[in-house]
């Protein structure tokens, strides 16, 4: 067997991770003086209410290498591989402590895949993954469904302050917008395995119909193509960029979700995207 191992990070949902049997390393958020971790101990609506009525400053942290060593002794007890497939090592040292887990299992088969990208457009890569090894495919097959979709997937967000990626150090190469006056929204992306400025619009209305536009400009007309939609407690306009993205694209799998509090804590209240992924 080849067992999936992610992080927390990747924003896969739960129902989706017991479905297709993937295992989740939680990172870690800290508010104040207290350590908690993502989706077992500290959740979204907790982190959001806490940022915005206390004004708490969360900041992330990867899985200690302990965490991946435990979870990878137990999967691999019956003889499976493991394919560990996280989020970009240009946000986070979560691909190195499983590296150093891997290295401290030298006879056992693990592999870690770095996506390069975060939330659900390295969800993509995990499901792939995921999905592919269920149908029997060899570690190969599943590492390169995994890979392929990692570099299909896209993402395109916005958010209401730049406030706590900057905050946080994850402001990449979105630092040329610090400044812009209020009525401009940004609108981000990940580019080598950064947050990168895209495009930026004036006002908050025009900001659904640019993310559809950046979709259509991006997903080759009448590819069949799945999409997640993100959002930090902003569940509407989540919804209305669904309805938007089902009329102008070929939409298979579409699902919307909350981020996790490791993504929150860096994004903020406010925040929403899509992410897609086309098929081959």
């Amino acid at each position: 067997m080849i067992k999936i191992v992610t992080d927390s990070a990747t924003d896969v949902p739960d129902d989706l991770a017991r479905e297709n049997g993937i295992t989740c390393v939680p990172v870690y958020v800290t508010i104040g003086t207290k350590v908690y971790k993502d989706g077992v101990e500290i959740d979204q609506p907790e982190l959001v209410r806490r940022m915005v009525e206390e004004k708490l400053v969360a900041r992330t942290s990867q899985p200690s290498p302990g965490d991946f060593l435990a979870a990878y002794r137990d999967l691999t007890a019956d003889g499976s591989a493991v394919i560990s497939i996280h989020i970009s090592s240009g946000f986070s040292g979560t691909v190195q402590a499983a590296n150093l887990a891997r290295n401290m299992l030298p006879d056992r088969d693990i592999t870690v895949i770095d996506t390069e990208t975060a939330s659900m457009t390295s969800g993509f890569a995990v499901l792939a993954a995921a999905r592919t090894a269920q149908l029997g495919a060899t570690k190969e097959q599943i590492i390169q469904a995994a890979r392929g979709a990692a570099r299909r997937a896209r993402i395109f967000l916005t958010v209401d302050s730049l406030e706590f990626l900057l905050r946080n150090g994850r402001i990449g190469r979105a630092q040329a917008l610090i400044g812009s006056i209020l009525s401009i929204k940004p609108v981000l992306t990940v580019q080598d395995g950064v947050i990168a400025a895209f495009d930026r619009v004036r006002g908050a209305q025009k900001v659904i119909p640019r993310l559809v536009e950046l979709c259509r400009q991006h997903i080759p007309e009448g590819t069949r193509v799945s999409i997640a939609i993100g959002h930090v407690d902003v569940v509407e306009k989540a919804r209305a960029l669904a309805t938007e993205l089902q009329k102008a694209l070929n939409v298979g799998e579409l699902f919307i979700f909350r981020t996790r509090a490791a993504i929150t804590a860096n994004v903020g209240p406010g925040a929403y995207g899509v992410m897609f992924c086309p098929e081959e």
